[in-house]
């Protein structure tokens, strides 16, 4: 953290230590995953890994999705397969004329 604190300053930053986020739970049931689920043609899922999904409590709406397997995220050698990266795309496209109308 030293060398953070010194490099931040270094670059005329502001930095601050979080101790972590709270757990993200989604109810199931909530419109939100419903319609995640119809977009993604999947089912909700719980997992056990890390999101920063829990640091946007002040949200009424969450759903954390992605493309890729999470065997590959957040890897020293971190990648993602171009047909998922389009297949990612493609569901975010989708959400978004879902809730947002026609873009």
């Amino acid at each position: 953290m030293d060398l953070v604190a010194e490099r931040a300053k270094s670059l005329g930053l502001d930095y601050e230590i979080c101790e972590g986020g709270s757990p993200l739970w989604i109810d199931p049931d909530a419109s939100c995953i419903s319609d995640m689920c119809t977009i993604a043609e999947g089912k909700p899922e719980t997992v056990c890994y890390g999101t920063d999904g829990g640091e946007f409590s002040e949200l009424k709406h969450r759903v954390v999705c992605g493309p890729g397997d999470i065997a590959q995220a957040h890897t020293a050698d971190e990648w993602l397969e171009i047909d998922q990266l389009e297949k990612g795309i493609y569901l975010y496209e989708k959400a978004l004329r879902c809730w947002c109308g026609s873009i």
